[in-house]
């Protein structure tokens, strides 16, 4: 093992990166929520110092939650992440973790790197077009992938989550490559 110069934005790439990789392929869910707390926060630190876009799950919601409230909100959103880092003040305690947080803090790290890079690796696109597939009442999908995920739609219709990862991640490729 050698030395590795690494910014800390490339940390955050490398980290969800296999995030994403995780997620699609069934990884333990443990793992994959401390993996995606750990760039999310360095996201956000480096955003907050490049004066980005409020991250949404942690920053752009916050005006809509009562201030006498903040703290509780706050513990009820970092409660897993806290629960996997520390063990300081409850060594034996038990979680009931409800893994679906991570898909959202995963699509929110994915969309702020995006905003704040302006890159998207194929990876983070596969996750995104999964998320507007999962969930389309949810959200309004980009005009520029509105083709795409129709025909996602369609080519993946019955595919476990890794088979829709190599589907769309060569759908990615080539919608990044210059015709």
């Amino acid at each position: 093992m050698g030395k590795l110069q690494i910014s800390k934005l490339d940390a955050v790439k490398r980290q969800l990166e296999v995030a994403v990789k995780l997620f699609f392929f069934d990884g333990d869910p443990v793992s994959l929520h401390t993996l995606v707390a750990a760039a999310y926060n360095l996201l956000r630190d480096v955003n907050r110092h490049l004066k980005g876009e409020p991250l949404f799950v942690k920053e752009a919601a916050l005006d809509r939650i009562r201030p006498e409230k903040r703290d509780e909100f706050y513990a009820m959103v970092n409660e897993a992440e806290n629960f996997f880092k520390h063990a300081d003040r409850d060594p034996g305690e038990t979680l009931l973790f409800h893994t679906a947080q991570t898909k959202v803090l995963l699509w929110d790290a994915c969309r702020a790197y995006r905003l704040l890079t302006e890159e998207i690796t194929p990876t983070f696109q596969a996750f995104e077009w999964w998320i507007f597939l999962e969930k389309p009442e949810m959200f309004d999908t980009p005009a520029e992938f509105t083709g795409t995920i129709q025909t996602l739609k369609e080519a993946t219709a019955g595919l476990s989550k890794r088979e829709f990862y190599f589907v769309s991640y060569e759908a990615a490729v080539k919608n990044s490559t210059p015709a």
